[in-house]
């Protein structure tokens, strides 16, 4: 019966440490846990901002092309004005 408890002993001794080695693996899960929610929250954060950069030069390039259209205007204006002056100038020259 001796032999039955340095048996149980050791099995008793070898519980614990498998106790304290699960206890360590849950730990170290929830702190990988911890570390792969505060990841995805960085992820997010730079989706955000991606985002935003992309609505912002989608905007800068709706801008542009509007800036453009107005300088085309401008200067279909200026080649109009140019014509009519020319044409003005022709008439008066050949009136003379």
């Amino acid at each position: 019966m001796a032999g039955d408890n340095i048996d149980l002993r050791f099995l008793g001794e070898k519980m614990r440490e498998v106790q304290l080695d699960l206890r360590q693996v849950r730990a170290d899960q929830l702190r990988m846990e911890s570390e792969q929610v505060q990841t995805q929250e960085r992820l997010m954060r730079i989706e955000a901002k991606v985002d935003n950069l992309e609505n912002g030069v989608e905007n800068g390039f709706k801008s542009m092309n509007d800036n453009f259209k107005s300088v085309d205007a401008r200067f279909e204006q200026v080649f109009r004005t140019i014509a009519t002056n020319t044409q003005v100038l022709i008439e008066a020259i050949k009136s003379k």
